[in-house]
């Protein structure tokens, strides 16, 4: 009524944001009934993760991963033997180490004989990462491609991961 039919600005401004607040909150609703049904069944395969070679792959990192690094691969370790799909998001300052926690679950993937996409938002991004990914991959010889709008160096058969935008 006070949208279609508003007395004042100040209704105009309060229906806008109480419809604003309905969507969202339905959208929040669906998301919620949707996560509901994937812990009801199994919906993807479990990944089994080798202790041993985890430890391997980072103690060979040239560098000592922080605690919150640690904690992030642990958890996303145990969610990838759930067997059900994984919804989290990885965020931090650039920098951060972001890639190399992507790297370690990649490395996980390809215990499994998994093949891994990696979307990066610009064609810089995805060259930057293309580079990082190759030299952690590359030494446990997985191969590692790049595809976008300008470059498409993939071998359909035998690269393991393909990092790219969303020409993916």
């Amino acid at each position: 009524q006070r949208i279609h039919f508003p007395k004042s600005y100040l209704e105009i401004e309060q229906a806008s944001q109480r419809l604003a607040f309905d969507e969202l909150f339905f959208i929040q609703l669906a998301s919620i009934k949707t996560r509901e049904q994937w812990k009801q069944k199994a919906t993807v395969d479990s990944i089994i993760v080798d202790r041993k070679q985890l430890s391997q792959f980072i103690d060979s990192l040239p560098f000592e991963l922080t605690k919150s690094q640690q904690k992030v691969i642990g958890e996303i370790s145990v969610d990838l033997q759930k067997g059900t799909p994984m919804n989290r998001l990885v965020q931090g300052e650039v920098g951060c180490g972001k890639t190399v926690v992507a790297a370690t679950i990649i490395y996980l993937a390809h215990l499994n004989n998994l093949k891994t996409l990696y979307m990066a938002p610009t064609e810089i991004l995805a060259f930057q990462h293309f580079d990082t990914l190759t030299k952690l991959l590359s030494p446990f010889g997985i191969s590692v491609g790049i595809y976008t709008g300008s470059k498409k160096m993939v071998r359909r058969n035998t690269t393991e991961v393909i990092v790219g935008t969303h020409a993916l």
